[in-house]
């Protein structure tokens, strides 16, 4: 344990924070992204997905076992597969934030304009807003307190549950044929089930709290399997009930997600959604940068980035919030050019997530103290192999990521022997 750790959290913070940890922006698009990827078969993606991540969370609180001084799933990977492996976690957190990052942007953009209309200009103009107003924050020395963190991601959770308070009576009204899985298809099963691993991308921010739990060895498992139901159970909810109100209406964007359902309701809760969209994300993407440039500025003082990004100035990494603030600003550039990128950004970071929990499972293989959880988690990497293989070229975006960061870590080695 670091000297400065304090183990604080009982049960009940512990489902707090492993809650705000998972629930994130995902939780308003991933319902129309879903139905826009496989259809009828939702159902069965989700399905999919929560059989992949709750395995997750038992081995996780095994590993948080293991190492238990705050360095997470990066310090897990280091103890099982070396430090040449765990130096490809921060290069694959960065790419979350490069393709995360401006697709939720996008998304927030994409709910103003549904909400009050003004097109391409309306989406990136808020977008770019939302990117510069998250770069300037951090850069100016300050962050928001976790109190309006806090504040704002329950708000936004609240607002969900609200919208599928009000909007599940009025399934009864209709056809339940548009969410009857079907399975006629594979491969869009497949790319869904990757795509809503964007869901569960907070998993591994888990690790990093679970040094401030005072009985880690107990409570740990617990609050993250409260956490991921309660969050597994709005998302499923808010899915079914688009595909029965929001998509048989007529087309629907991708990505039109909690604004979506929100319009059924009508245009003034539609606008209203849009606004606490954007403040949500905003909040988000500002405390991404934030945690990333400290991140990044580690990271580079250890060597697994340039050097020259460890630079400190009146207490700002400086550089690391510019690189960080950055990274949105050129994944929107790329979506200004392709907007139909959107969706591919954001199964892009569902990969990247599950190349995340690749290498945490091999680090399990090899160091874990439950031989039956050691085959178990053989099986759901080989499982995730499958899945990534049903993506497409995106999967080649963490695999050449990983690659690059091998090679950085491999050329610095050799430098300093």
């Amino acid at each position: 344990m670091s000297q400065g750790l304090q183990r604080q959290l009982g049960l009940g913070d512990g489902i707090v924070f492993a809650f705000a940890s998972v629930a994130g922006a995902g939780i308003l698009f991933l319902p129309s992204l879903i139905y826009a990827l496989a259809g009828n078969d939702s159902l069965l993606v989700w399905i999919g997905a929560v059989a992949l991540a709750f395995p997750l969370l038992v081995i996780m609180s095994d590993m948080v076992k293991r190492v238990s001084d705050g360095s997470g799933i990066e310090g897990f990977i280091s103890l099982g597969l070396g430090d040449f492996a765990a130096a490809s976690v921060p290069w694959l957190l960065l790419t979350i934030m490069l393709c995360g990052g401006a697709g939720s942007t996008f998304v927030a953009g994409r709910f103003v304009d549904l909400a009050f209309g003004g097109g391409k200009p309306v989406v990136f103009g808020v977008a770019l807003a939302m990117a510069v107003v998250a770069t300037v924050i951090p850069a100016s020395g300050l962050s928001l307190g976790r109190r309006t963190q806090k504040l704002i991601t329950w708000g936004t959770i609240a607002f969900a549950a609200a919208v599928l308070a009000l909007t599940l009576p009025e399934t009864r009204a209709h056809s339940f044929d548009p969410i009857v899985p079907t399975a006629s298809e594979l491969r869009p099963i497949l790319r869904g089930v990757v795509a809503a691993f964007f869901a569960f991308v907070g998993l591994e921010n888990l690790t990093f709290i679970a040094g401030e739990f005072k009985r880690p060895e107990r409570d740990f498992f617990l609050a993250s399997l409260i956490a991921f139901a309660l969050y597994t159970a709005l998302l499923l909810g808010l899915s079914l009930v688009f595909g029965v109100l929001a998509a048989p209406a007529g087309a629907f964007d991708s990505t039109a997600g909690l604004v979506g359902l929100a319009a059924t309701i009508g245009p003034t809760m539609a606008r209203i959604t849009a606004l606490f969209a954007v403040l949500a994300v905003l909040t988000n993407i500002t405390s991404w940068v934030w945690g990333m440039s400290r991140m990044i500025y580690k990271a580079a003082e250890a060597g697994k980035l340039p050097r020259s990004l460890s630079v400190m100035r009146d207490g700002v990494p400086l550089r690391g919030v510019l690189v960080a603030g950055g990274l949105y600003v050129v994944g929107l550039l790329v979506l200004i050019a392709r907007p139909d990128w959107a969706v591919v950004f954001l199964v892009i970071v569902g990969a990247v997530g599950c190349m995340l929990y690749l290498l945490a499972l091999g680090s399990y293989v090899r160091i874990g103290q439950r031989s039956s959880w050691k085959v178990v988690a053989v099986i759901l990497s080989a499982i995730i192999v499958v899945n990534l293989a049903g993506v497409g070229w995106p999967i080649l975006v963490p695999v050449c990521v990983a690659a690059a960061s091998y090679v950085f870590a491999a050329v610095k080695r050799t430098r300093a022997s």
